[in-house]
C-alpha cells in the first residue's frame, strides 16, 4: 500500500507525479478470472499533461497529435469498425461503411475453430457473434472477425435478446413517423414521443428504449403478451419488468471483505487521486468518478449517490478518519450523482484514468447523439474490475410520476437514459464497486467522440447496463474541471 504523506526528502522526486496505475497483482487476477480481460500484459497510459511540449509529451500524446494531423477529416463521418486490438481473426464479418453483418465463410469457421478448439457452433444476432464452447476460453477476445463476442457453453440456454416479444397479430398502432431508419438509433426526441404514445395506448408502461434493433418497453406488474402489440411502428418490441433504484440498492453490495482481489484499496494520495479510486461510505464502497467545476468556481468530485445515501462522509480508500476524502454538500438523485468538496490536502486529476481513456469533456444527449447514432466503444475503469469495454446499444426514456400538485411547476416530463452492454466481470461483488465511474468514449484519434463522458455507471439487470444522461447535471452549471 503507498504511504499517505511525502517524505521531505522526496519533494523533488513527487514534483512530476508518476504514471498512474493499478497494482499489477491486482490487475492479474482481475485477468484470469474474467472471461472478457483477454490480455496477457497490461500497458498502462500514461499521465499526460495539459499542454504538450516537445520536452514532456509522453508517446500516447504524440500518437494524438500525428492522428489529429493526418485524420483531421474523419469528425462526423460514420464508421461501423468496433474491431478491438485484440481480435485475433484476420477477416471482418461488419462492412465498416454500411454496418453490414455476414455470416462467416467455410475458411473463415475453420479459422474460428482452430483458435477456440472447444468451440461447438455459433450464432449471429446483429451486432453481436455469440461462439459456443464446451469449455470456457482461458483467453476470451472482446471482438471476433470485428464483432463483439459473447461466449456460452450452451446455445439453448443463453438468450441475447432483451424482454419477451409482444403478440404480432395485435394492431400496430405506431404511425409512421415513428419509423428508425435501419443501422441508426432514434433521437430522444422521437424516445420521448414514443414513450408518450405507449403509455397513451397500453397501460402500466414506465418506460420505453431502444436497444440495438428493436424497442424495449418496461412495464409495471404482470407481462400479458397475448394483449401486448409484437411491433410498433414496423420494428419489434419487447417487455420487461419495470427496474426500479429502489430494487439496485438491494443488489448492491460491498466488495467482499478479506479478499484483496476483489478490489484495488491503494491509498493514491501520495500521487493524486483520479476517476476509478475506491471511495468509501459507511457501507459501501464505489468508484470515484470526475473532478467538476460550477460556472461560479466551485469544484467538486462526482460519485456515486446511492453508495452515501446514509452519509456525507467520504474517505479514500478506508473508512478510517486518516483517510477522510471529503464531504457531499450537493446531490443529483436522479442522475445518481453526489458532489464531495474535498479536503485542501487532496490533490486529484482527470488527465489520467488507469487504463481507460481520460475523459475529456461532459455531454448532453443532444450532443451525444449528433455524434454517436450507432453502437460505439465506451469504457470505464472501476476499482473492482479494471478497464472493460461497454456497447453503446441505444437511447432510453423512463416515466416520472411527478405528484399532480407538482407537474405543472416541473420542466422535464421524462428522465433520459443510455443502454450499454458490459462487457466484463459479471459477478454482483464486482459490479458493485464498478458504480460511479465515468464511462468515456474509447480512444478515436481525430474524433469529437474520443474521450467524452456518456454519464456514470449507475444500476444494470446482470447484462443490460442502464446509464442516467447528463442533461440536468449540466443545465445546473457544471462541467468538467479545467486543469
Amino acid at each position: 500500500m503507498l504511504v499517505s504523506s511525502q517524505p521531505s526528502g522526496l519533494q523533488s522526486f513527487f514534483r512530476t507525479p508518476p504514471p498512474v496505475q493499478r497494482p499489477h497483482q491486482f490487475l492479474l487476477k482481475i485477468a484470469s478470472a474474467s472471461p472478457y480481460r483477454p490480455l496477457p500484459y497490461f500497458a498502462t497510459r500514461p499521465t499526460t499533461p495539459p499542454s504538450p511540449t516537445p520536452s514532456k509529451a509522453s508517446p500516447n500524446t504524440a500518437l494524438l497529435v500525428d492522428g489529429l494531423l493526418e485524420n483531421s477529416d474523419l469528425r462526423g463521418q460514420r464508421s461501423f469498425n468496433l474491431r478491438k486490438p485484440d481480435d485475433p481473426m484476420a477477416f471482418t464479418l461488419m462492412d465498416e461503411k454500411t454496418g453490414k453483418v455476414r455470416r462467416p465463410s467455410a475458411e473463415e469457421t475453420d479459422a474460428i475453430r482452430s483458435h477456440f478448439p472447444a468451440c461447438t457452433g455459433y450464432r449471429m444476432s446483429t451486432p453481436y457473434l455469440i461462439l459456443e464452447c464446451s469449455t470456457p476460453p482461458v483467453v476470451a477476445p472482446i471482438t471476433v472477425g470485428g464483432l463483439p463476442t459473447i461466449y456460452t457453453t450452451s446455445m439453448d440456454k443463453y438468450v441475447e435478446t432483451w424482454g419477451k416479444l409482444g403478440n404480432p397479430m395485435v394492431k400496430d398502432f405506431g404511425p409512421k413517423e415513428f419509423e428508425v431508419v435501419d443501422l441508426h438509433f432514434p433521437k430522444f426526441e422521437m424516445v420521448c414521443k414514443a414513450l408518450k404514445l405507449f403509455r397513451q395506448n397500453l397501460v402500466n408502461i414506465v418506460g420505453l428504449r431502444w436497444y440495438l434493433t428493436y424497442w424495449v418497453a418496461e412495464v409495471v406488474g404482470e407481462i400479458d403478451l397475448v394483449i401486448l402489440p409484437g411491433k410498433f411502428a414496423n420494428r419489434p418490441v419487447r417487455y420487461t419488468q419495470c427496474q426500479t433504484s429502489s430494487q439496485s440498492r438491494l443488489r448492491l453490495q460491498t466488495p467482499l471483505p478479506g479478499q484483496p482481489e476483489h478490489h484495488d484499496n491503494t491509498d493514491y494520495r501520495a500521487f493524486g487521486l483520479s476517476p476509478g479510486v475506491k471511495v468509501c461510505g459507511q457501507h459501501m464502497s464505489t468508484s470515484a468518478g470526475v473532478l467538476v467545476q460550477h460556472n461560479d468556481g466551485r469544484r467538486r468530485i462526482t460519485l456515486a449517490n446511492h453508495g452515501f445515501y446514509d452519509t456525507d462522509a467520504v474517505y479514500h480508500p478506508d473508512l478510517l478518519a486518516s483517510f477522510r476524502l471529503g464531504t457531499i454538500f450537493e446531490r443529483f438523485y436522479q442522475a445518481d450523482i453526489a458532489l464531495c468538496q474535498f479536503e485542501n490536502s487532496i490533490s486529484f486529476t482527470n488527465r489520467s484514468y488507469f487504463d481507460a481513456n481520460p475523459p475529456r469533456t461532459l455531454v448532453t444527449s443532444q450532443h451525444l447523439e449528433s455524434i454517436v447514432d450507432m453502437w460505439s466503444w465506451f469504457e470505464l475503469d472501476g476499482m473492482t474490475t479494471g478497464r472493460v469495454s461497454m456497447l453503446y446499444s441505444g437511447p432510453g426514456a423512463r416515466f416520472l410520476d411527478i405528484p399532480e400538485e407538482l407537474r405543472e411547476t416541473t420542466t422535464f416530463d421524462y428522465h433520459l437514459e443510455y443502454n450499454f452492454d458490459f462487457f466484463g466481470p459479471g459477478s454482483k461483488a464486482v459490479k458493485a464497486g464498478v458504480c460511479g465511474s465515468p464511462i468515456v468514449h474509447q480512444h478515436e484519434a481525430g474524433s469529437e467522440r474520443d474521450g467524452i463522458v456518456a454519464g456514470f455507471y449507475f444500476l444494470d439487470d446482470g447484462v443490460h447496463a442502464i446509464v442516467p444522461t447528463l442533461d440536468r447535471f449540466l443545465a445546473s452549471g457544471w462541467q468538467l474541471a479545467a486543469e
